[in-house]
C-alpha cells in the first residue's frame, strides 16, 4: 500500500486517512462517458457490423 502515498507525495511512514464518498450511478456514468468520449468513433459504433455478423 506504500505506492498510493508515494504517488501523491506523502511519506508512507506517516499514515494518511483517505475518505471518499460514493458517486450516484448517473454521475459515475456521466464522468466515464465524458472521459472516453474523445476516443470513441461514433460512426464505427453506429455503422453496420463486420461482414458476416448479422443481427438476427
Amino acid at each position: 500500500m506504500a505506492r498510493l502515498p508515494r504517488r501523491y507525495g506523502f511519506d508512507s511512514r506517516h499514515p494518511v486517512q483517505w475518505e471518499v464518498e460514493p458517486l450516484e450511478p448517473a454521475e459515475l456514468r456521466r464522468l466515464v462517458l465524458a472521459a472516453i468520449a474523445p476516443y470513441v468513433d461514433r460512426d464505427v459504433l453506429t455503422g453496420p457490423g463486420p461482414a458476416g455478423y448479422a443481427d438476427d
